[in-house]
């Protein structure tokens, strides 16, 4: 792309299926030293190390499997490592393989959003509770070191109070009733204060955002803080993924963004096509404040 515009496309998936019936779903990334021991890294001096940078980008791995995973089993997280300015796909590395935790519910995920501060990188991620029937899904965190997303080694997992390289992932947040995440949610760090944003626990979840707020990434999380619904077109239709852009936030306010979808499945393709503003993401301006 070059001044806006659109001027080759990819004559093939960029992350090609990594086995029968299954699929790769991208989702949160950051540009990042390619190794820990680059410049600014968590414990160099910055004499050593290269300074190249790549973009990492963290891949769910579904396999395809009966109702309720319309949208596929959780099988594993990957993070496939690009070259820049390129983009030319390097190597795709398998850091959480699920298929051994029998209950799909309780498989975790990571990637859903991404949070960065003095030389680590936050990957939070959650498991799919909601698919099996129950009002709201657990939130759980890990911690990289800044160039150490591809490296499975260097993942630690946080459990509410401690950081474990070994062992499965714990909750952070969620009780799996009154609280909670959605499929997709949002993290940011602003003043200080860790904020996460997620469509509400319940039915609530199809009109309704929420939030939790926490001092550490690894909580305690509290919340869930006030609710706002945000604007919807007439209809059938639902909010969901909730996420923030810190680049067009300010110190006052943040810019989160939701999408719409119909929620008939019957009739989905022929509203949409009808109306494609329906499925466009919206943008709203949230202000922080204190309570209490």
């Amino acid at each position: 792309m070059r001044d806006g515009r659109l001027e080759t496309t990819l004559p093939a998936s960029l992350f090609p299926d990594p086995g029968p019936n299954q699929w790769r779903w991208p989702v949160a990334a950051r540009v990042e030293p390619r190794s820990p021991g680059s410049p600014g890294s968590p414990g160099s001096s910055g004499a050593s190390g290269s300074s190249e940078q790549v973009l990492r980008v963290l891949l769910w791995v579904r396999t395809a499997g009966a109702a309720p995973w319309v949208y596929g089993v959780p099988t594993a997280t990957e993070v496939a490592t690009l070259s820049l300015p390129d983009l030319r796909v390097e190597s795709v590395t398998e850091v959480l393989d699920q298929r051994l935790v029998q209950d799909p519910s309780r498989r975790v995920l990571f990637g859903t959003t991404l949070a960065e501060r003095d030389g680590w990188t936050y990957v939070f991620g959650g498991d799919d509770g909601q698919a099996a029937s129950r009002p709201a899904s657990h939130a759980y965190v890990a911690r990289v070191p800044e160039g150490g997303l591809g490296d499975p080694a260097a993942w630690e997992y946080g459990d509410g109070s401690a950081w474990t390289a070994r062992g499965r992932p714990a909750a952070v947040l969620g009780d799996g009733r009154r609280t909670g995440v959605g499929s997709a949610f949002s993290v940011v760090r602003q003043g200080g204060t860790y904020v996460l944003f997620t469509m509400a626990a319940g039915t609530r979840g199809l009109t309704t955002v929420t939030s939790y707020w926490a001092c550490s990434p690894i909580g305690p999380w509290h919340g869930p803080a006030k609710d706002f619904t945000p604007a919807l077109p007439a209809g059938q239709v639902a909010a969901y993924n909730p996420q923030v852009h810190p680049v067009l936030s300010d110190g006052e306010r943040l810019v989160l963004s939701y999408d719409v979808n119909w929620l008939e499945p019957t009739g989905a393709a022929a509203q949409l096509n009808r109306n494609v503003s329906l499925y466009r993401p919206r943008f709203v301006a949230l202000r922080l404040t204190r309570s209490g």
